[in-house]
């Protein structure tokens, strides 16, 4: 084979590897448009004692993410967070009543599990009012304060 050929084929094999290998980087891309979040979450004045954020892409793209809260406080790095624009947020806290009730299959006969009901009205869950603009980077202090339905 000559040299001339050999160079060819090296050539030819550096391009395919250089077009597999052009989506690796891609992580970088997709964390450019991510941002970090960070807040707190206080339900009538007073720091939720625990409970889960959840933020969902109102856009074609980005998705679901989320965080737990703790002591009111939530925070979502950016390599899992929000893809920036405006996204729906929900907020849950479920809290056990004290109550137990037999578990269902597959568990085994006689297992008991706790009853929860959501502490957090409706309007914050299920049918959230709630929305955040969330920027590439750093998003500091996005805080939702939640009220009791009267």
């Amino acid at each position: 084979m000559s040299r001339r050929v050999e160079f060819s084929r090296r050539i030819k094999l550096l391009v395919l590897i250089a077009a597999v290998c052009g989506g690796c980087g891609g992580g970088d891309e997709q964390l450019k448009k991510r941002g970090s979040v960070t807040g707190m979450v206080t339900f009538d004045g007073q720091p939720l004692a625990t409970g889960r954020i959840t933020f969902t892409a109102k856009g074609k793209e980005g998705g679901v993410t989320g965080a737990e809260i703790e002591n009111g406080v939530y925070e979502i790095p950016r390599e899992k967070g929000p893809v920036a624009g405006s996204h729906q947020v929900s907020i849950t806290s479920p809290q056990k009543t004290g109550q137990q009730i037999p578990a269902v299959m597959p568990a085994k006969e006689g297992t008991m599990i706790d009853v929860v009901v959501e502490s957090i009205p409706d309007k914050y869950n299920t049918r959230t009012t709630l929305t955040a603009e969330i920027k590439a980077g750093e998003n500091l202090a996005v805080n939702f304060d939640l009220k009791k339905d009267l």
